[in-house]
């Protein structure tokens, strides 16, 4: 009869083991640990998200202008590349420019009426490389008063990027050390107060009552430090 008693005894225990100060330590640690983890996160996003947002700008910008200079070849220029070429048909399908060749494919070409094989076969090649040639050249710094739709995109995205390293300098400078501290002390007072540690000494040993401690004054240091002075507000 004994033996049914068992699983109604260690739900007993299990229950006080819930709501000891051993259990309550290992929570209050862990939310103090989930708090560093969570602000390092903000820390790592906040800047990823800036860097990303600046390349990305300066892509746009840098494709921009690519495009521009592509636009400023006239298609004339493929007669510099191949004897033979008929430009009438293209310009008949409004191409005037390299930058309107981008993407033809030979049987694209192919298709326009007066356009041969052969011809069809020569642009794509003189397009790629003539594009290659513009994508070469270095694109320059933007200079105010920053007219172009993507130099403000770039100027605004270096602009809040800044904003963010401004932000993140008010990180507290041993903020990294904290972070290794606290997560080690997670580690101890987990192992110190676990389910059958607790029950062997029902909770009365020097360890358990060492976690306790350890893990209230952690719990406070983040109560007077970081959680009521979070550097980004």
């Amino acid at each position: 009869m004994l033996w049914l008693l068992a699983p109604a005894a260690l739900a007993v225990i299990w229950a006080l083991y819930s709501i000891s100060p051993a259990k309550k330590a290992a929570r209050l640690v862990g939310e103090a640990a989930k708090t560093v983890e969570a602000l390092q996160s903000e820390v790592d996003a906040c800047r990823s998200n800036c860097r990303a947002e600046v390349s990305a700008a300066v892509a746009s910008r840098r494709d921009d202008i690519q495009f521009s200079r592509l636009q400023a070849i006239s298609v004339e220029e493929l007669k510099k590349h191949a004897t033979g070429l008929r430009l009438q048909p293209l310009r008949d399908a409004g191409i005037g420019s390299m930058a309107d060749l981008q993407n033809w494919s030979q049987g694209r070409l192919e298709g326009l009426r007066g356009v041969g094989p052969k011809s069809a076969a020569q642009i794509p090649g003189i397009v790629q490389r003539i594009s290659s040639s513009v994508k070469s050249q270095p694109v320059a710094d933007p200079e105010p008063p920053f007219h172009r739709d993507k130099e403000q995109a770039l100027v605004l995205a270096i602009y809040r990027e800044l904003q963010c390293e401004r932000s993140l300098d008010r990180v507290p400078s041993d903020f990294h050390k904290l972070r290794s501290e606290t997560n080690e002390i997670r580690e101890q007072v987990s192992s110190k107060t676990r389910f059958f540690r607790w029950v062997w000494t029902f909770g009365r040993s020097e360890d358990i009552r060492s976690a306790i401690a350890a893990a209230q004054a952690t719990s406070r240091s983040y109560e007077k430090g970081i959680c009521t002075n979070h550097w980004t507000e």
